[in-house]
């Protein structure tokens, strides 16, 4: 559903927002996130498009009106009731926020992902 590459320098710190806007109803029974080290928050949300799709630096509090999934570095998998969704309907914009840091001396490259079944 959204992925996001990143590289973060040595000693650095970014806070980076991702907005899609849906094109047609998204129902999902599942969603997973998987984010690497140098993750310290990965937060989805949905609501009324506020800004263009796309890529931007971002304040730490920047979220939508409903939030979806929160999770820290590493796999997280959260699945709803057995034969039960959620819908989310077309024209609903998601927003995916990473906070990163990368305490090290070595740079940090990663992907962060969110999928939904």
């Amino acid at each position: 559903m959204l992925t996001q590459a990143w590289t973060l320098e040595p000693g650095t710190e970014m806070q980076h927002c991702v907005r899609r806007t849906l094109t047609e109803d998204l129902t999902f029974r599942e969603i997973q996130s998987s984010s690497r080290t140098g993750t310290v928050s990965l937060v989805l949300s949905a609501g009324a498009p506020v800004e263009p799709d796309g890529e931007s630096e971002c304040d730490p509090p920047t979220v939508a009106e409903h939030a979806i999934l929160g999770s820290v570095e590493g796999t997280h998998r959260q699945a709803s009731l057995e034969g039960r969704g959620v819908t989310i309907p077309a024209g609903t914009q998601l927003l995916l926020n990473l906070h990163l840091i990368n305490p090290t001396f070595e740079v940090f490259n990663g992907p962060s992902v969110v999928q939904v079944r």
